[in-house]
């Protein structure tokens, strides 16, 4: 009874396409996204544990990696998403009217592409594609940009998010 509850609320997806287009974590917080949500308190504690390490580092061991990687110790660089605004609609506000499933899906649907850059790199995908648009040159346009000029050509604002800072 309560498999069918959870089905009707949206809550439960079953469906098998999942398992064969995602790896196994993905799938199944796809399907049921208490499968993520039932372990916060743990994952939570990880991540702490996981950052403490990096938070004080002797200044012998900093030098020793300043030599050996393009960056410092203390990092600036990020990961960030491009999201498509017509798939999420304002998704921040959806958040008292949609289900957790929902807006899970809905979030990971709207990625179009996920980078890793430093101050403005984000950015710098929207000039690129202001270029191109300008220049109107018929060479092939990668699909990245092709989705930022639909959504530009609707009136829309490509949404940026930096999701984490190393």
């Amino acid at each position: 009874l309560q498999e069918a509850q959870e089905a009707e609320a949206g809550l439960v997806v079953p469906s098998s396409t999942f398992d064969t287009k995602y790896p196994t974590p993905m799938a199944a917080a796809l399907k049921n996204i208490s499968s993520i949500t039932r372990h916060w308190v743990r994952l939570s504690t990880m991540e702490q544990e996981m950052a403490a390490i990096f938070n004080n580092i002797p200044s012998d061991l900093a030098d020793k990696v300043n030599l050996l990687t393009r960056e410092t110790v203390c990092k600036a660089s990020f990961n960030y998403l491009l999201l498509d605004p017509r798939l999420t609609q304002n998704l921040p506000m959806r958040v008292f009217s949609s289900s957790d499933q929902e807006l899970w899906r809905t979030f990971l649907a709207a990625i179009f592409y996920v980078g890793k850059g430093s101050r403005s790199r984000p950015f710098q995908h929207l000039y690129e594609a202001i270029k191109i648009q300008k220049s109107q040159a018929k060479k092939k346009v990668s699909e990245k940009i092709r989705k930022i000029h639909e959504v530009w050509e609707e009136d829309k604002g490509v949404v940026v998010v930096q999701v984490f800072q190393n």
